[in-house]
């Protein structure tokens, strides 16, 4: 029997499922990865999860995103969840309609940017800007990287100097990006669990109708294909916001909870703290950190049914063109039903404990 998404969790994860099994109720916290086109795996889970799985939900989840992780986020927090993901999904994939594969490949950086920006305002439109900051379930908080030094400036030959000393110094302890970059924590709501982050240097932003936009767009400023983002309202210190996968590209994070658990659609079964430690290959997130964790992710029965047999990724933006990419984007969204029909018959059957695998085994 061919099952296309793998559950892992954390040690205190699966003693409290083993006990009590896995509901919505028991999720206090969701997490929204860095990693570009590869979220379209996980499109048709996000809407089964907005529309199914947390439906009637009248207590607070706390989501926390870096980067495209950051966008799924926000569509969670909108009035309707599956519009505004249908809507990012639509603009993502054809990103560079009305183009030609020439305009979009000599675009300057400021010229990316506001076609990003356009972008986000199609699923982040502005009549819903105060509902997605006060959503009384779906508390909003996504991260930006604070740069520092010459990656402050966008000209190539120094930004590319401050990310080679931004890697090497990363490469002797991941503590050391606190001199290349700080985290600037965006977040809705004073209660939010993540507020007192300090495994870098944190600075917090409440997040008002004037910045969400911004933030969103900060925190998905890729470096080299972006500009850096500056004047951002309520931003203290007033810095170069980059993208938040720098700092957190998927998390490995103290998240404290007395009780209940976090849970995290992932694209692969590993986890790697920042952008930079995926050149590192000793360095991963802590078990520690991910006992309360809930991790969830395609399987290779799954990959194996997709075109090129793998998910999408930014690599496919210069390999294919436009209308191969759009052609294979969507029959990934298609495939990516399979994850959420196995999950559904899970919860129906109640079968997670026998599926569940720990983390770090």
């Amino acid at each position: 029997m061919e099952r296309y998404f793998n559950i892992r969790a954390g040690s205190e994860a699966s003693k409290e499922i083993s006990e009590n099994g896995f509901t919505q109720d028991m999720v206090k916290m969701m997490l929204g990865a860095s990693g570009g086109p590869k979220w379209l795996i996980l499109y048709e889970l996000d809407k089964y999860l907005c529309n199914e799985f947390y439906r009637g939900r009248d207590t607070k989840l706390h989501l926390l995103g870096s980067s495209i992780g950051s966008w799924r986020m926000a569509c969670y927090a909108s009035a309707n969840p599956v519009q505004a993901l249908e809507r990012f999904k639509e603009n993502y994939i054809h990103f560079g309609a009305g183009y030609s594969q020439h305009e979009v490949d000599v675009m300057t950086m400021e010229q990316m940017t506001n076609h990003t920006l356009e972008l986000i305002r199609s699923f982040v439109v502005d009549e819903q800007l105060e509902q997605i900051i006060n959503n009384p379930v779906f508390k909003l908080n996504f991260v930006a990287a604070n740069s520092k030094g010459l990656l402050q400036r966008d000209k190539k030959v120094p930004l590319l100097m401050g990310i080679t000393l931004a890697a090497l110094s990363n490469v002797l302890g991941r503590k050391n990006l606190k001199y290349s970059f700080s985290r600037s924590l965006f977040y809705s709501d004073r209660s939010s669990p993540f507020y007192q982050l300090n495994d870098l240097p944190t600075e917090t932003v409440k997040l008002v109708k004037g910045n969400l936009l911004k933030g969103l767009l900060a925190s998905g400023s890729i470096p080299f294909l972006t500009s850096g983002i500056k004047n951002i309202e309520g931003a203290r210190p007033q810095g170069v916001y980059r993208d938040g996968g720098l700092v957190d590209y998927h998390f490995d994070l103290e998240l404290i909870l007395a009780k209940g658990l976090v849970f995290y659609p992932h694209f692969y079964d590993d986890t790697i703290p920042g952008w930079f430690d995926q050149f590192i290959r000793r360095r991963k997130s802590s078990s520690e950190n991910y006992k309360r964790v809930v991790l969830m992710s395609p399987s290779a029965e799954l990959i194996g049914k997709l075109p090129y047999n793998k998910i999408p990724d930014r690599r496919d933006f210069a390999k294919l063109k436009w209308e191969e990419r759009v052609q294979y984007w969507e029959k990934v969204v298609d495939i990516s039903k399979y994850m959420v029909d196995d999950f559904h018959e899970m919860l129906q059957k109640e079968t997670v404990l026998s599926r569940l695998k720990t983390i770090g085994n």
